[in-house]
């Protein structure tokens, strides 16, 4: 997102349940209600597990955008099923996807 735009910056829409497109980091912390320090390390660990990853904006080397990667849309489609089916989550299958 840049600023004064409402949309993601490749123009798709704000669904909440898929961000599909790359999120800014300051829009992150903003939206989860945390510091940039805590966002940061957070991000720190979603990148080294693989489930994100970081870009400069190329219009504004000031700006990170953050998005999932296959893995990540891997591991959050396996979660967000276990959830919905209500099953007892085992934490065998969810840390061999972390691993």
């Amino acid at each position: 997102m840049h600023a004064g735009s409402d949309g993601p910056p490749n123009g798709g829409s704000h669904d909440g349940a898929s961000a599909a497109y790359p999120a800014p980091v300051r829009g992150l912390a903003s939206a989860l209600n945390v510091g940039k320090p805590a966002i940061t390390r957070a991000l720190d660990t979603l990148s080294r597990l693989g489930f994100v990853q970081r870009r400069r904006d190329p219009k504004d080397g000031r700006n990170v955008f953050v998005e999932r990667t296959e893995k990540g849309d891997a591991f959050l489609d396996m979660l967000g099923s276990t959830i919905l089916q209500g099953d007892v989550i085992e934490q065998r299958p969810i840390l061999a996807a972390v691993s």
